[in-house]
């Protein structure tokens, strides 16, 4: 326990750490962290993936803004200039 207290961590993420990385080598845990950040960058891709297609599946069904009447819904934001004319 003297070892715990020398890395300033609780005796929880010990026992976490154990349970997991507890019975891998040093090449086996850089493995793991590799695949954990891949794991990451693919979720990202599927989230935006997902999202470009529920953008474009609304356009389809022709549930768009149209142009006139996205300027008129900015014209009264609170934020926006008045357009000019």
């Amino acid at each position: 326990m003297g070892a715990i207290r020398q890395i300033s961590v609780t005796e929880q993420t010990y026992y976490r750490w154990k349970k997991n990385f507890g019975g891998l080598g040093t090449e086996q845990h850089r493995e793991v962290k590799l695949l954990q950040k891949e794991n990451e960058r693919i979720r990202r891709a599927v989230s935006d993936l997902t999202l470009d297609k529920l953008i474009l599946s609304e356009a389809a069904r022709g549930n768009l803004l149209a142009p006139r009447v996205g300027t008129a819904v900015l014209r009264y934001a609170p934020c926006a200039e008045t357009p000019k004319r």
